[in-house]
């Protein structure tokens, strides 16, 4: 700590909002973005997730494997939270959750990294790797600032990579 400079111990609130969606969902990350945005990332447990037009997956498509059957999802916010940019779903036929997300301030892109278990994962042509390779792989995914997919791939190798699926973890949202 520098005793030159003020300590501010509570942060001013900017803004607080529901996701809107209809299903279950939990939030898992955030990472602010330039101009004040706000970009939130977790799971969605079904169809009602309030994707925008013209957004990558409008569709639910999730869930395998487990009696939890989820996606990735994404939202958006203006600085002030008065208006979604934009939300999408992020998965395949299996269950993903975003673990960190960061934005590139030069180009207002985002990135997130998270889990899959989901074979046809949206991987993008000239991927790093384009098959899952275990129980499952981490992923890495870039969107444009207008919540368009620019580049996924898969990052694993043969075993279980990026989340830990002890059984005892499982009922306590989303420790894995």
């Amino acid at each position: 700590y520098d005793n030159l400079r003020p300590l501010v111990l509570d942060p001013t609130l900017v803004f607080v909002s529901y996701s809107g969606s209809l299903a279950d969902n939990w939030g898992f990350t955030a990472t602010p973005g330039p101009e004040g945005r706000l970009y939130s990332g977790g799971i969605a447990f079904g169809a009602g997730f309030p994707v925008t037009p013209g957004a990558f997956q409008v569709g639910f498509m999730g869930g395998s494997g487990s009696s939890l059957h989820y996606d990735a999802a994404l939202l958006a916010f203006a600085p002030q939270g008065d208006t979604l940019i934009w939300a999408s779903y992020l998965g395949g036929s299996g269950n993903e959750q975003p673990h960190s997300m960061i934005v590139n301030f030069s180009d207002s892109s985002l990135y997130v990294m998270g889990t899959t278990n989901s074979a046809d994962f949206p991987v993008t042509q000239n991927a790093f790797d384009t098959t899952i390779n275990g129980d499952f792989d981490l992923f890495v995914a870039h969107f444009s600032p207008k919540g368009a997919l620019l580049h996924a791939t898969f990052l694993g190798g043969s075993g279980t990579d990026g989340i830990n699926t002890a059984l005892a973890l499982k009922p306590n949202h989303g420790d894995d």
